[in-house]
């Protein structure tokens, strides 16, 4: 170990750059899996690996994410109350990581690793030669892994199995020259190069094996998925599945697949026999949801799209998304049907196969990249699909997506700038909060006030961005670009900096004036709604970011905001004045506000 971490610190740091226009290194994976069961998988992997960057490197970091379930790990210390996202650990299982070695036959890794190290989901191996720029390498690695109880997006409920994130991955080598490795956090998630995956997967016949891309069925055992231009692939298996399939007409070739130009998309559903009707709203959220997405960010890149209803066992499988493959949970037997929670997160994992998953950001150290803009999109098109009400209606009564949002983000304690780490999030609430439903119900608001200017920069940026590694910068410039964003330009960059939190407030100033504040984020145009003191009723735009404050004379009533369009406003309450004598348009502003506060402790 000493030796490694001498090798480590004399790694050289520099490279031609990652991001926006620059050149992207490939890693390609032949994933070799045998399954014994109950759940235990002998594996092996041949990585090729393309180094496209200008300068050498002496070494190579990979993440192991396996080790995450290894005791004493980071990713189990800094889970809140011992859960992850709401589910406790059972049986950890067990993880080796046998071998690493060039095909050359040099060793890089000494076997067995991990030794006693509290954590070992990033490993640093040097290579016998720097490698140079156009440089390829094929690795060969071997591992075993004994699965853990399913409570954190991979493990067993019972007889199913998923597997993911379960073989050594390399890092990213980022603008800076440095690697993008990281021990993993109980709030980060990941980040890989794209490259061809090909997973072979050898499994008794007694259980049904399912995973992306296309699938070869080399015999009754033997079970060969391939996705192109990916970046992850993950698998699960399990007895008496069932598979509900469909075919979407897209009207535009896929990519990746210039060899089978494709004009639809193949949606597999798999689930038990349970949760039939799951999959069945799940495909048709999907067949409706498809082609908004294309519309907005670009075609979806694969010709299969594999779902997978999680079993009620399986915990914390569900709600995840990989190239080509996502994950649900199934319904709660007592959630009504009118309630939307089944296309919501359908929608927000088909979300996902945009961003991360064409648009790779880096997932832990630029979240809102991923969620919040997944987020973002989700809302998008539960609007389009399903009206205001999007979250579920009985009748004239439910809830709306937007409301939801502004209700969580509203009442999280957390005003902090929407640019950080996924680690520097002591909890999932409070990382949703900020990362999720900040960012999504700021977005929400630039596009109330430039909704087609809004939906350009987003689809330039999916367009620009598409198979690289954004940065904000990149989502910054995709603004910028658009003339009338100016000052939404300068709210985001706002926001992503300093705090996302605003607040607006109106008062009696002296006898015969009202006084109107802005405090925190600045909110661009806010509508004021005004009765003067001869009863004339009046609609102003008040410019917040030149004006931080506002003096109304001859005016007796002042409602600040009156439809609600300022989705990140934490204090609502305030957001009305009347000089004596009242009027009963101020006494209604009142009530509205007060029955919007106490909503925004309800939700899903």
């Amino acid at each position: 170990m000493l030796a490694l971490g001498a090798a480590l610190f004399a790694a050289p740091w520099t490279a031609s750059a990652q991001h926006g226009s620059g050149p992207l290194n490939e890693a390609s994976y032949t994933l070799d899996v045998h399954v014994v069961l109950p759940r235990t998988l002998r594996m092996s992997a041949e990585v090729r690996y393309v180094h496209r960057a200008t300068a050498p490197i002496a070494g190579l970091w990979w993440h192991v994410y396996p080790n995450a379930f290894r005791p004493g790990s980071l990713f189990l210390r800094t889970m809140p109350n011992a859960q992850h996202r709401g589910n406790s650990p059972g049986s950890m299982g067990t993880f080796a990581l046998q071998a690493i070695g060039l095909d050359t036959g040099a060793a890089l890794l000494d076997a067995p690793w991990p030794t006693t190290d509290d954590d070992a989901t990033e490993l640093y191996t040097p290579l016998p030669t720097p490698l140079r720029a156009d440089q390829a390498i094929t690795l060969r690695t071997r591992f075993e892994w004994t699965l853990p109880d399913s409570f954190a997006r991979s493990g067993c409920g019972g007889d199913f199995c998923f597997v993911s994130q379960f073989f050594p991955k390399l890092a990213v080598l980022e603008s800076n020259g440095q690697f993008a490795h990281f021990a993993l956090h109980a709030q980060s998630e990941f980040y890989a190069d794209f490259g061809r995956y090909e997973l072979n997967v050898h499994a008794p016949t007694s259980v049904q094996v399912f995973g992306p891309g296309t699938l070869t069925r080399v015999s009754n055992t033997h079970h060969r998925f391939v996705v192109h231009r990916a970046h992850d692939i993950a698998f699960g298996f399990g007895p008496r599945l069932q598979t509900l399939s469909a075919t979407t007409a897209i009207s535009s070739p896929r990519d990746g697949e210039h060899q089978q130009i494709s004009s639809r998309i193949n949606v597999n559903i798999i689930h038990t026999s349970r949760d039939v009707a799951t999959a069945h709203r799940a495909l048709e959220a999907i067949s409706r949801a498809l082609p908004i997405l294309e519309r907005r960010y670009g075609l979806y890149p694969y010709r299969t799209l594999t779902v997978v209803v999680a079993s009620q066992r399986a915990a914390g499988v569900g709600g995840m998304e990989y190239p080509g493959l996502i994950t649900l949970d199934p319904d709660h037997p007592l959630t009504p049907r009118w309630v939307r929670t089944t296309e919501y997160v359908t929608v927000h994992e088909l979300a996902h196969q945009w961003f991360y998953g064409v648009i790779a950001s880096d997932e832990h150290q630029h979240p809102f990249l991923d969620e919040g803009l997944t987020e973002y999109a989700t809302g998008v098109v539960m609007q389009e699909l399903y009206g205001p009400l999007s979250l579920g209606n009985l009748g004239e009564v439910g809830l709306g997506f937007w409301a939801m949002q502004s209700a969580f983000a509203a009442i999280s304690p957390d005003r902090g700038p929407l640019e950080r780490s996924a680690d520097s999030f002591g909890s999932f609430d409070a990382y949703a909060a900020t990362v999720y439903r900040r960012t999504a119900s700021l977005l929400h608001t630039i596009e109330l006030q430039n909704p087609r200017a809004t939906e350009r920069a987003l689809a330039r940026y999916a367009r620009d961005q598409r198979w690289r590694h954004p940065a904000p910068a990149d989502l910054l410039a995709a603004f910028a670009a658009e003339p009338e964003l100016s000052r939404a330009h300068a709210q985001l960059s706002h926001a992503l900096a300093s705090t996302s939190d605003s607040d607006f407030s109106a008062a009696i100033f002296q006898t015969d004036h009202i006084s109107l504040r802005a405090d925190g984020q600045p909110q661009e145009i806010v509508t004021v709604q005004t009765i003067g003191t001869q009863g004339q009723h009046a609609r102003q735009r008040w410019n917040t970011t030149t004006s931080p404050s506002l003096t109304l004379r001859d005016t007796r009533t002042a409602i600040i905001d009156p439809d609600q369009h300022q989705a990140l406003e934490t204090h609502r309450i305030n957001n009305a004045v009347s000089r004596s004598p009242r009027s009963s348009l101020w006494l209604l502003a009142r009530m509205a506000n007060i029955l919007t506060w106490l909503l925004r402790w309800l939700g899903p």
